[in-house]
């Protein structure tokens, strides 16, 4: 089930591969622009400025609420306070949509684009913090990766983001063990 949240988090998209090229795409018009229209956040076509900086201190807030819970321990207070400001700004109008399932629709105002983006990013993950599914919440054990991503697996046992850093870290495995004598 993808989050929106989820994909924030991961706009700081580390270098998996640990040649440290990281990318910060809260600074790439074009993927904030995908972004707001893939999630239905904005006109499409429309191009509107963001404040990088103001999505970088909600994102680095989420970052460490991940972590916190991915430790089994709760979110600090003051990563709940930078959740609830973008949660107290008329950003969107949210409704119930008739179903099967019945599920949350968010249209947007007329705010701008950042404070659209944070609203909705800060909504989508009040709804997975009161979800209590916490358990399948995931990093990336590839350590140069990081990524965050819901465990879906039956067992719950899952622990790369994507086959390309599992791949990876058993390949690295594999030579490392081969060199040894």
């Amino acid at each position: 089930m993808p989050a929106l949240w989820i994909d924030f988090v991961n706009s700081h998209a580390r270098d998996y591969r640990g040649r440290g090229q990281d990318q910060d795409h809260l600074i790439d018009p074009a993927w904030i622009r995908g972004l707001l229209e893939r999630w239905r956040l904005g006109a499409a076509g429309r191009r509107e400025p963001v404040d990088a900086t103001a999505l970088r201190a909600l994102r680095s807030a989420l970052q460490r609420m991940v972590r916190a819970l991915v430790a089994g321990k709760p979110p600090a207070r003051r990563d709940l306070a930078a959740l609830n400001r973008p949660l107290s700004v008329p950003a969107a109008q949210v409704r119930i949509a008739a179903g099967p399932p019945a599920k949350l629709d968010i249209r947007a105002s007329e705010a701008g684009a950042t404070d659209r983006l944070a609203f909705a990013v800060a909504l989508s993950f009040a709804e997975f913090l009161v979800s209590g599914r916490h358990d399948r919440l995931r990093l990336c054990d590839n350590h140069d990766c990081q990524w965050v991503f819901l465990d879906e697996t039956r067992s719950g046992t899952r622990r790369w983001c994507a086959q390309t850093c599992g791949n990876l870290i058993k390949v690295r495995r594999f030579r490392q063990q081969r060199r040894a004598p």
